[in-house]
């Protein structure tokens, strides 16, 4: 499988494809207008991947992390890579999606319906995934496959700057065909890869898009506080296992926002880490915000099961500020032993089911004033509406219930004085 021709042989065919005379046309919002441009039709083999992906960021981190042998720079370094360009080839691979979704299955039976679009150079800026598909199916049966995709449709851009390039590939990326989901993580590190790179300010990210710059915000925190987890659990940059943790990790930076002092947010934070990393006693994302409401009463049973003396350390940080040693916060250093976790998240567990268990009480006791103000609305009623009835026996039987029933509360009542 070829992964692009070489550069100055794609430069050479482009300016060859430039120089025909329009015939198709694909109309492209491009560089603040509107451009027709032309539709050609090249080998398969002739476009490399674009490696500043979108889509495919958070996952080349993800990567590198899974290769420590490889280096930081690996997708960055060379775009011509034929290394860095079969290995986005198989981040793709990984991202053709399942079931109605399947972008393999979908084009067995179908033909391409949109054509590509080629930077100036030949990357693929929009159509990644489907070059990626197309390869795939060449791979497993050439013969069968060659008429429909040895040759691909495109159009090719006219020279552009990368912000550029990015807005435009927003533009498509929200509206692709078979449009496999971003995770979180891959949006999240987008946006910050869009901003530091690129320099977009959150203004142009949520207006490009298109989402509220709230979100905007919202998602770049989320990322740092998974990458902490992340580095924590000692699986820095392996994001897809935080994929399906979207509402923990939001749950945390709400919750967190309401603390004020930085040693509480810290505590909170340790805590729901241990959450996240395994939680059997319900709904992840719902604990987090519990674990902040019941923060002191947490802490307190912690400490009580492991007793811990302040300690102490120097820190670098501090003595920029002329401190010569911090405070160890206590939980955090409870929580370096993977073995204290299990104990710690069924101490969570225990205090919350208590903590729930004193609620249920309250809403009971609740309960019971609130029927007997509607009873006692009923009675009065009865009292101010009296009129004369044949029936005195029954009413008498009634009213004599009604005592029997206060007689029985008033026993309630006062039953906690007597023990």
């Amino acid at each position: 499988m070829q992964f692009g021709w070489p550069l100055p042989k794609r430069k050479e065919f482009i300016e060859r494809l430039n120089r025909q005379p329009l015939a198709r046309v694909h109309t492209v919002y491009f560089q603040g207008r509107r451009q027709d441009l032309a539709i050609h039709n090249i080998p398969i083999e002739f476009p490399k991947y674009r490696l500043d992906n979108g889509r495919t960021r958070s996952a080349q981190a993800t990567y590198l992390a899974r290769h420590p042998e490889l280096p930081a720079d690996f997708f960055r370094a060379d775009a011509e890579s034929e290394a860095a360009q079969k290995a986005q080839h198989e981040i793709l691979k990984s991202m053709l999606g399942s079931g109605e979704k399947d972008l393999i299955r979908f084009f067995k039976s179908r033909d391409q319906m949109q054509p590509f679009i080629l930077t100036e150079l030949g990357f693929v800026l929009n159509g990644n995934r489907r070059l990626c598909s197309f390869r795939e199916l060449m791979a497993l049966n050439k013969e069968e496959y060659e008429s429909r995709f040895g040759n691909i449709e495109v159009i090719i851009l006219p020279p552009a700057d990368e912000r550029e390039l990015d807005r435009l590939e927003a533009v498509y990326q929200l509206t692709e065909d078979i449009k496999e989901a971003y995770s979180w993580t891959a949006r999240a590190y987008m946006l910050r890869t869009r901003q530091q790179e690129h320099h977009f300010d959150v203004r142009e990210l949520s207006a490009i898009y298109q989402i509220s710059p709230t979100e905007v915000g919202d998602l770049l925190s989320m990322l740092s506080l998974a990458e902490e987890y992340l580095e924590d659990q000692g699986k820095a940059n392996q994001y897809e296992l935080v994929d399906d943790d979207e509402f923990a990790f939001r749950q945390l930076l709400k919750t967190r926002g309401k603390k004020r002092s930085e040693a509480d947010k810290a505590v909170l934070q340790e805590l729901s880490f241990c959450v996240i990393q395994s939680w059997t006693f319900g709904r992840l994302y719902s604990v987090i915000p519990k674990i902040g409401e019941h923060l002191d009463e947490i802490q307190k049973a912690i400490q009580d099961e492991f007793p811990t003396p302040p300690e102490t350390k120097e820190s670098k940080a501090a003595l920029l500020l002329g401190v010569k040693s911090v405070t160890v916060d206590p939980i955090s250093k409870i929580l370096e032993d993977p073995k204290n976790r299990t104990v710690v998240r069924e101490i969570i567990s225990d205090v919350l089911d208590s903590a729930e268990e004193r609620d249920r009480e309250r809403r009971k006791g609740g309960r019971v004033l609130s029927r007997l103000s509607k009873a006692q609305e009923h009675l009065l009623a009865a009292l101010n509406n009296w009129t004369t009835t044949k029936d005195l026996a029954a009413l008498r039987a009634k009213i004599e219930e009604i005592e029997k029933t206060l007689m029985g509360l008033r026993g309630k009542l006062d039953a906690p004085s007597k023990n």
